[in-house]
């Protein structure tokens, strides 16, 4: 899976202490992070190694931001190639 941020703004901390979004490697956040992600700056761009990704979004509701629009798309895992059909 592909997931890509198209707006962000979440309150800033240096170690995302406060607001973050955080993507795994699978089911729960137990599985190995891909990427955490708080403030201004837009992400890049997050692909899995299988059609299953967890996303999860953590706020302290003290200080309001305008949060974060993503979106989702099926591609081949990284390392693995599709050939087309004879």
């Amino acid at each position: 899976m592909r997931l890509e941020f198209e707006d962000f703004e979440l309150e800033y901390h240096s170690l995302c202490g406060y607001d973050d979004v955080s993507v795994y490697d699978g089911s729960g956040s137990s599985s190995p992070l891909l990427q955490r992600s708080c403030g201004d700056s837009l992400p890049q761009p997050v692909v899995s190694t299988s059609n299953i990704m967890f996303v999860e979004f953590i706020t302290d509701i003290e200080t309001g931001y305008k949060g974060f629009k993503a979106s989702y798309s099926f591609v081949d895992p990284p390392g693995v190639y599709v050939l087309p059909p004879d």
